[in-house]
């Protein structure tokens, strides 16, 4: 078991399912650059991850840790005090809980992909930029990657009918012409956030280069899609008839798992000479580019959030795709949707 304090740990981030902690102390070099992940209470997804071939090496390095029940305690307290807004109904023995620490006492150690970065622009629905002073992290969600055979895709949809503003649509990624307005996009609405963000004037080649060279849209393509024809039509025909969560098969857990995984680009300089040492060598989840063979750039992608979805889910995804169907957006030219790519030509 692991014995760590409470106070060496300072609240990061969180999303719907976990909680990030960010390492803080001095007593533990081993740790520096590291976040632990806990689950939230209420968080029913599974502790077993996607596995794949395909996709390992762009898996991040993680450890499974066994946590003290006072650690946990401790971190719980000091989180209702810093962070009351994380707080949830849910109580044990009159204690609120903000991570399920009586469920599961243990947690994932794993590297902070955000250590050289200190701003954040939020450019849209899962889709940010994360700058320092020498490294640049875009951080999006891939999801949904299919053959689209109605006017709009599920994507940009479902943020229409949120509210959420529509920067990009992740199936332009599947089409090697789309890329480079895709890339586009991104850079402008970094200029019209006034920010002063390193690299800008290369990023957009260096996104577009990337997407053209790395495969990894083209796996998530091929492993959302495996189990079904790659449309959202055989989506609904099983998705739309299913009772219980007993009905629901992993197949349709794995796919639901891969639409909604989470993929980061750290993006730093090179000098001309490391890039010479290292263009021969890199690895399957790093690229190298050179723009004008004058500026050398490495952008490394990893990918995260792979915890198996929970078949309880499938209520969830069942009325989400019922309201977008009964809203008539998938077929409609009005409230800014323009169509979405058709075309898929990178695998």
């Amino acid at each position: 078991m692991t014995t760590f304090d409470a106070r060496e740990w300072v609240y990061f981030s969180s999303g719907n399912a976990n909680i990030l902690l960010k390492y803080v102390g001095n007593s533990d070099p081993n740790l520096t650059k590291k976040l632990l992940r806990l689950k939230r209470v209420g968080n029913k997804n599974c502790d077993e991850r996607i596995k794949s071939d395909l996709l390992k090496d762009y898996f991040l390095h993680s450890k499974c840790i066994e946590l003290s029940s006072k650690f946990l305690l401790d971190l719980n307290h000091k989180l209702i005090k810093t962070n009351p807004e994380l707080a949830v109904p849910a109580s044990t023995n009159g204690e609120i809980l903000l991570i399920s620490i009586f469920a599961r006492n243990h947690g994932i150690l794993m590297p902070n992909l955000l250590n050289e970065v200190n701003n954040t622009v939020h450019l849209g629905n899962h889709l940010k930029v994360h700058y320092g002073d020498s490294e640049l992290v875009l951080e999006m969600k891939p999801k949904w990657l299919y053959n689209l055979k109605t006017r709009n895709c599920r994507n940009c949809c479902l943020s229409k009918y949120r509210g959420k503003q529509i920067i990009n649509c992740p199936l332009d990624l599947l089409c090697e012409n789309k890329i480079p307005n895709w890339s586009k996009r991104i850079v402008q609405k970094l200029r019209d956030s006034e920010h002063s963000i390193n690299y800008i004037n290369s990023l957009e080649l260096i996104l577009t280069e990337f997407f053209m060279k790395n495969k990894i849209i083209g796996y998530l393509f091929m492993l959302q899609n495996r189990y079904y024809d790659s449309s959202r039509e055989s989506y609904n025909r099983r998705i739309l008839n299913l009772k219980s969560a007993d009905e629901v098969p992993i197949e349709l857990i794995e796919s639901q798992t891969l639409r909604d995984v989470t993929l980061f680009l750290n993006i730093h300089s090179l000098s001309r000479n490391n890039y010479d040492i290292v263009k021969d060598t890199v690895d399957k989840p790093k690229t190298l580019i050179s723009i004008n063979n004058d500026s050398f750039f490495e952008v490394d992608c990893k990918l995260i959030d792979l915890d198996l979805k929970t078949s309880l889910k499938f209520e969830y995804w069942k009325e989400t795709e019922l309201k977008l169907i009964e809203s008539g957006l998938y077929t409609s030219d009005k409230y800014g949707l323009v169509g979405c790519n058709r075309i898929v030509d990178i695998i």
